[in-house]
């Protein structure tokens, strides 16, 4: 049942919400993937992961909460972590 949820979430992203990033698609699918494997994350994560200027990580992860996919948890303007709140929810069912 989970499963099934996830692999709707996953074309749903991927299908629809991310099409409207144009030139940063490539990178917001790495992410997109990413996230499933760590649905907790910092922009040092973003870093790592797309080997990116953290200005471009910053830019991304903003784009990503602007849709909905990612939510900033802690108030602050530093150190800040974001979760993949739709995809953990589907294990709190």
């Amino acid at each position: 049942m989970t499963f099934t949820k996830i692999v709707a979430l996953r074309d749903q992203l991927e299908k629809e919400t991310i099409m409207s990033l144009g030139k940063k698609l490539p990178n917001a699918r790495k992410l997109l993937h990413f996230l499933y494997s760590k649905p907790v994350i910092t922009v040092s994560d973003v870093i790592a992961i797309l080997n990116t200027t953290k200005q471009s990580a910053n830019n991304l992860i903003k784009d990503f909460c602007d849709l909905g996919i990612l939510t900033e948890q802690t108030g602050y303007k530093r150190n800040r972590i974001f979760t993949f709140t739709a995809y953990l929810k589907l294990f709190q069912e």
